[in-house]
């Protein structure tokens, strides 16, 4: 794929809808919340199990059926408000009784979902090994690809422990990879340097730089494909197995992010965070939280730093050498999930992008706008989503095998059943 995938732009501007749509009341509004929170699960489910079913569960929630690694799930999914919490759980548990064969996820999707999810794994504390209780966080991980769904629902049962995993518990790696090597102080490796023992080199014209080397080494074994310096003064590198703190007076080196599959600079942020782009997902860290930002991006794409803390990303290759037309891409990120934007073909063409540095004054007119502004993404009405009812009883499980594996797991997944539907749709 050259850029963003068509399942992944889809997928993010359903998920943009349901997102900042106001907040649903009795009747036909609660309705279309339903349609449109049932379209981003069931996308999210289809990846691991074609032929998942989706119906409506308690309290206007989708309900998804579907099988993974020989396993059948039902996950609940709500968007309820705070006060519904109680009520919201004793009807998770009414399911848990009726389908008591099955594994049972419980999704909080609603506003603070991760008291509301903290709370529910609280409720449901005797039924730990039968459920697990996931929020927003993974919600948007899957969204952004950061892992599949059915991935990350599987981890957490995997786990055990907690009913309510954060996201980093699921998708770091629980053996931590050796530090790439120190690096030695250039004082104390002479003999590498004689191209720099008579004077620092200073770049000529105004503004000239100083070039003095500082440390002398390779990491060895890693190949760094992004640079970037901390508000701490310490450089962020980023190698193959995460990223790493480097001390550039020392040497000294440690993980500030253990996690396979990092690439390109990670821009730190004004609060002590930084992004990074992980097998094609963007990826905030901060404080030891994870989570994904954006998502849907080939291998190879870069973050760019614009005006006013703006993030782009460029993806893509913009040489063909005559073999097809350029997929280079520009894509706006607003650092929370589902507000990514990419910038339309025709100013692409032009060179035009307001805050990248290089770059021509994007144009102010259509759906982007001036400068200081945030681009919005403008979507066409599509028909309500129509949910297929769920019947009382589950048949067998599946009879084919599939393996499925995080892409930033070293643990492949067991074979599994994958054949007839979990749940049949009703005639």
């Amino acid at each position: 794929m050259g850029t963003e995938t068509d399942m992944g732009q889809d997928l993010t501007a359903a998920y943009d809808r349901w997102r900042t749509a106001p907040p649903p009341e009795a009747g036909t509004d609660r309705v279309m919340a339903l349609n449109r929170l049932s379209k981003v699960v069931r996308p999210l489910s289809e990846v691991s199990d074609e032929e998942c079913n989706i119906g409506r569960g308690p309290l206007g929630g989708p309900l998804a059926a579907f099988e993974y690694e020989g396993r059948d799930y039902l996950l609940l999914a709500s968007d309820a408000g705070p006060q519904e919490v109680d009520e919201m759980t004793a009807e998770f548990v009414k399911q848990t009784d009726a389908y008591p064969g099955v594994r049972h996820v419980l999704l909080c999707a609603g506003p603070g979902s991760a008291r509301q999810a903290g709370r529910a794994a609280q409720l449901l504390g005797d039924l730990a090994g039968r459920v697990v209780v996931l929020d927003r966080s993974h919600l948007d991980a899957a969204v952004c690809g950061v892992a599949t769904l059915a991935y990350l629902v599987r981890a957490a049962f995997r786990r055990g422990g907690a009913l309510h995993p954060s996201l980093a518990d699921l998708v770091l790696p629980r053996a931590v990879p050796a530090v790439p090597v120190s690096m030695d102080p250039a004082g104390r490796r002479q003999e590498l340097l004689a191209d720099f023992t008579a004077a620092p080199h200073i770049e000529s014209g105004a503004g000239g730089v100083e070039v003095r080397p500082l440390l002398v080494g390779g990491l060895e074994g890693h190949i760094p494909t992004g640079l970037a310096v901390a508000p701490d003064g310490k450089v962020l590198v980023t190698v193959d197995g995460g990223i790493v703190d480097l001390d550039p007076r020392t040497g000294a080196t440690g993980w500030h992010l253990a996690l396979p599959d990092c690439e390109g600079p990670v821009p730190p942020r004004d609060d002590g965070s930084f992004l990074v782009v992980c097998g094609g997902a963007v990826l905030r860290w901060h404080e030891g939280m994870l989570s994904g930002v954006a998502g849907g991006f080939p291998s190879g794409a870069r973050l760019v730093a614009g005006d006013l803390g703006e993030v782009w990303v460029l993806s893509g290759s913009g040489v063909t050498f005559g073999s097809g037309e350029g997929t280079l891409a520009l894509t706006w990120i607003g650092l929370e999930a589902g507000r990514q934007v990419r910038l339309p073909d025709r100013v692409r063409r032009r060179g035009a992008l307001h805050g990248v540095p290089g770059a021509a004054p994007l144009p102010s007119r259509g759906r982007w706008p001036s400068r200081g502004g945030r681009p919005r993404a403008q979507h066409r009405r599509r028909p309500p989503l129509r949910l297929d009812p769920l019947p009382r009883a589950l048949p067998r499980p599946h009879a084919g095998r599939r393996q499925e594996r995080c892409p930033h797991s070293d643990h492949a997944g067991d074979a599994s059943p994958n054949g007839r539907p979990l749940v049949q749709r009703g005639e």
